[in-house]
């Protein structure tokens, strides 16, 4: 009787010490996932608080979109609570393309352009599709607005 006592507890912890180990292997990853999400709009953001910004800016913003924030984005979306997965996503897109006039964002489709043409096109000043006067500012926001969710997750 003793032995088999013996054996179930040793069962028992080694069931709890593996879910334990599965806990802090999620952790982890999540971990990974924000570390990797907020370092991904790092230079953009600090090259937009800096108030240094220039034409060449909106290339900056595309070129970071294709090498880092796409994937960063891929990854870290599947730790975002299901309960804020829209507006997260609806975050998302008005940081890539803007707003309407209603305050949703703006679908390349609204006017009439593919998704990779319309990339910040709300980001140039003199664009008729820039959502706010200053454009720097409003693209700092949504970078802001995006990077709770990587605090809060």
């Amino acid at each position: 009787l003793g032995a088999i006592s013996t054996y179930w507890l040793s069962l028992r912890l080694a069931e709890k010490q593996f879910q334990h180990s599965k806990e802090i292997s999620k952790l982890d990853a999540w971990h990974n996932a924000a570390s990797e999400f907020i370092a991904a709009f790092a230079k953009d953001l600090e090259i937009l608080e800096s108030e240094s910004t220039s034409g060449e800016f909106i290339t900056l913003l595309r070129s970071t979109y294709a090498d880092h924030q796409r994937s960063a984005l891929a990854k870290f979306s599947h730790y975002v609570p299901a309960a804020k997965r829209a507006a997260f996503a609806a975050d998302w897109e008005q940081y890539c393309y803007g707003e309407n006039e209603s305050g949703k964002p703006l679908s390349p489709d609204e006017i009439g352009m593919r998704r990779d043409d319309a990339l910040f096109l709300h980001c140039y000043p003199s664009s008729s599709f820039a959502s706010a006067t200053d454009p720097y500012g409003y693209t700092a926001r949504h970078i802001r607005a995006l990077l709770s969710y990587a605090a809060e997750t």
